[in-house]
């Protein structure tokens, strides 16, 4: 697990081995302070975004907020207390810490792993199987409960084993050390293994879905920029889609494969000087996956980003113009139907417009429009369900 100590990493035989380069420590000190401001501050602003529009409270956006959450404990704990207990030649921060920090960092792991499953999978259905009913927000509580129910029951032996040694430091300490390395290999299964291989499934088969839909309507009679636009959607998704598998995979695996390598495989490597550098290397990159999901979840769908920008602007705006520009989907429905009210007094203010004969022409233009729309109805319909989940799929990840 990442958030375990290195076990006897830092002394071996009354020995420190500690990062005793000034710039290596500088340069991780700065990556460290990087993860934990960018953040800290995009998953604080994801969540932000979501509590505060009732617009924005779909399920996948609530899978987003629950991710952001645990991401954000992530930068809140992890971050900061991980290298300070791997670099310092003592645990300086009391018992009781010693035994809730690598608890709580342990559950906001298998948290953003299993919401990273729960996403993939409400995709799939979403795609795959368009005429079911979408999950209710009923039906999202239950999940993200099990989520953590899961990630709690996971995650207590990190913090009913882990104890101040006689040389002050925070580290495991197993009744019987092959259940140690019984458990290293549980989480590597169940925090990364399946999830990794349930998220490639769905995504695997949301990509063959779609580009099977864009073939279907390529052949059909549906309009040139129609089908240009599913091939932009299509194209979109499917980056978004490998992106977040990659971004998943390499984040994890060099942390996890190192944590099976110590535990399983060859312990006294841990003893090596430049274990630390090793660990601290895989340890951030496995913490950036913090910074990375706001932008890959939130930034690049058009939604996030317009209520980013309305959040970001109330930090120079007055309180109440914020208030009124809290709701972007209101205050968009607000612009319309001004603009409705705007163009009708335009219509009864100008004579000419409102002539008979011109009324007379306006109506014969609208029968023969709805004649033409009828006749093409039933494949509408249709292609409006079918395009209604694809721009959902875009969006929503």
């Amino acid at each position: 697990m990442e958030s375990e100590q290195p076990e006897n990493a830092t002394i071996a035989n009354g020995t420190y081995y500690g990062i005793k380069e000034i710039h290596i420590q500088v340069m991780f000190y700065a990556a460290y302070a990087v993860i934990f401001i960018v953040g800290t501050a995009g998953n604080f602003l994801t969540c932000y975004v979501v509590v505060r529009n009732p617009a924005m409270q779909s399920v996948t956006n609530i899978f987003i907020a629950n991710l952001a959450i645990s991401d954000g404990l992530m930068c809140l704990i992890s971050v900061p207390f991980t290298p300070l207990s791997t670099w310092l030649p003592a645990w300086y921060f009391g018992s009781v810490m010693c035994h809730l920090v690598p608890l709580i960092q342990a559950i906001s792991v298998y948290v953003s792993t299993l919401t990273l499953t729960a996403i993939a999978v409400d995709r799939f259905v979403v795609i795959c199987y368009p005429f079911k009913p979408r999950m209710k927000m009923s039906v999202c509580v239950l999940v993200l409960l099990l989520v953590w129910v899961i990630s709690v029951s996971m995650s207590l032996p990190m913090g009913v084993y882990m104890t101040v040694d006689e040389n002050r430091m925070c580290r495991e300490n197993w009744p019987v050390i092959a259940h140690m390395s019984m458990y290293t290999m549980a989480n590597l299964l169940v925090q990364f293994a399946f999830p990794l291989i349930i998220i490639t499934f769905c995504y695997a088969m949301v990509s063959m879905r779609l580009s099977e839909r864009v073939r279907r309507k390529m052949g059909s009679r549906t309009c040139r920029e129609r089908d240009d636009q599913d091939i932009r959607r299509k194209r979109r998704t499917n980056r978004m889609l490998i992106g977040m598998v990659l971004i998943f995979a390499f984040c994890w695996l060099p942390l996890n494969t190192l944590h099976v390598i110590i535990t399983g495989i060859n312990e006294r490597l841990a003893y090596s000087e430049h274990f630390l550098v090793t660990f601290s290397f895989c340890h951030v990159v496995a913490m950036s996956s913090t910074c990375y999901n706001p932008f890959i979840y939130a930034y690049l769908n058009d939604n996030f980003r317009k209520e980013f920008k309305s959040a970001l602007s109330c930090c120079i705006q007055e309180p109440r113009q914020c208030r009124c520009n809290g709701n972007s989907l209101d205050t968009a429905q607000t612009t319309l139907v001004h603009a409705g009210r705007n163009s009708l007094r335009c219509d009864v203010a100008d004579p000419e417009t409102n002539s008979p004969a011109n009324a007379h022409l306006k109506r014969l233009k609208l029968k023969s429009s709805i004649k033409s729309n009828q006749s093409n109805r039933s494949g509408e319909l249709e292609y409006l369900s079918e395009a209604e989940n694809e721009r959902d799929a875009t969006t929503a990840l």
